[in-house]
């Protein structure tokens, strides 16, 4: 009991780091850093993996603890060296004003003349207006009592917003249709390491006499984004003269398209697993011996 406490507690802590990492790591490192994490959970998914599975097991915990504290203590000694943008506010608070702001507002006529509209921020971090969510620029219309105190330059931020505060709340909502679309992504990724290594674990994984752990089968959709990288980097970002290559939109829409082929080859292979263990009249969770682990290695590379 007491272990599969510290077992539960241990995962929401996990969940809680991994929150901080990967949304900064993903989002600020450059292909030749993600090379480099990929490098690293490889070694993590082949090395530790078949350490614990063979040799050791709680006491393998201890030395990922040591590679974390190293990585901390380095990223840390190199502090002082980072360049730091002083934050503004919470953005959340600041979409809630303008919305506040334009209700507040919503019978207010639209002035004829838009450069009328209240703006204070510098020509070089302005954002120009457009036309679409019309109602949220009543949140701009300058009106009675939006300066508080009289002879106040500092408007009151729930009463009235700058143009550039209402479009950055333009651009969030016009992102939201690509955000819904990674949810289905993001359970496609949860099922590629949990599922399919569920299956890898009930299919004969030997090869010659080695025996593959089942989590180490992580290592071919690693092996696939560093693959994918690589002949894109060569292919299309060269071949494109000079350009970007894909747009992000593109890149999104090649991704999800391989993520269904993915899932395609999962639910296949699922069909074929337990007609197999019927046929054998298994436990679902049992091994079969006709499976082979060549059978789904081709959901692991087609979904990266």
């Amino acid at each position: 009991m007491l272990q599969m406490g510290i077992f539960y507690i241990d995962l929401c802590a996990l969940g809680m780091g991994l929150a901080g990492v990967k949304s900064s790591v993903s989002a600020l490192a450059t292909d030749q850093f993600y090379l480099v994490i990929n490098v690293g959970t490889i070694l993590a998914v082949t090395v530790l993996v078949y350490i614990q599975d063979k040799v050791a097991e709680w006491g393998i915990g201890f030395v990922r603890l040591l590679y974390m504290i190293t990585a901390d203590v380095i990223y840390l000694s190199r502090s002082r060296k980072y360049r730091y943008k002083k934050r503004s506010g919470s953005p959340l608070i600041q979409v809630v004003q303008v919305i506040a702001a334009a209700i507040k507002k919503r019978k207010l006529e639209f002035p004829s003349d838009v450069s009328l509209l209240y703006e204070d921020s510098s020509p070089e971090s302005r954002v120009h207006r457009t036309n679409d969510f019309r109602w949220l620029d009543k949140a701009a219309v300058i009106s009675d009592g939006d300066f508080g105190k009289e002879g106040s330059a500092t408007p009151n931020p729930w009463k009235l917003c700058t143009v550039t505060k209402v479009e950055e709340l333009k651009m969030m909502i016009r992102i939201l249709p690509i955000w819904a679309t990674i949810i289905m992504f993001r359970c496609v990724h949860a099922q590629m390491i949990t599922f399919s290594v569920q299956q890898a674990a009930s299919m004969d994984r030997s090869i010659g006499k080695f025996q593959v752990p089942p989590a180490s089968f992580n290592v071919f959709f690693i092996g696939g984004i560093m693959i994918t990288l690589a002949l894109y980097d060569s292919l299309i970002m060269k071949r494109s003269g000079g350009s970007k290559g894909l747009t992000n939109l593109q890149k999104i829409g090649v991704g999800l398209a391989i993520s269904i082929i993915a899932m395609a080859a999962a639910a296949g292979m699922e069909q074929k697993r337990l007609k197999v263990i019927r046929s054998y009249k298994l436990k679902t969770n049992s091994t079969s011996p006709s499976l082979h682990i060549n059978n789904v290695l081709g959901q692991f590379i087609w979904y990266y």
